[in-house]
């Protein structure tokens, strides 16, 4: 299971991406986007993960995101 405290689509618009960034930025382990969930989630099948359920920095993380 994944958990995610604010979860964006990566192909939007340029005013929403500018927000999202600095959503980021401020906090880095509650934010995530799907494609980094889709990219955990391919990974943890492949790899197997650290834990049943996942919060957002472990999924960055597993990702290759290095967002947290």
């Amino acid at each position: 299971m994944e958990r995610a405290f604010c979860l964006f689509v990566e192909h939007k618009s340029r005013k929403s991406r500018f927000s999202v960034r600095l959503l980021e930025r401020w906090f880095p382990d509650y934010v995530t986007s799907t494609e980094r969930i889709g990219r955990a989630m391919l990974a943890l099948v492949r790899d197997g993960g650290p834990s049943r359920i996942l919060e957002c920095a472990e999924i960055n993380r597993v990702a290759g995101g290095d967002k947290g």
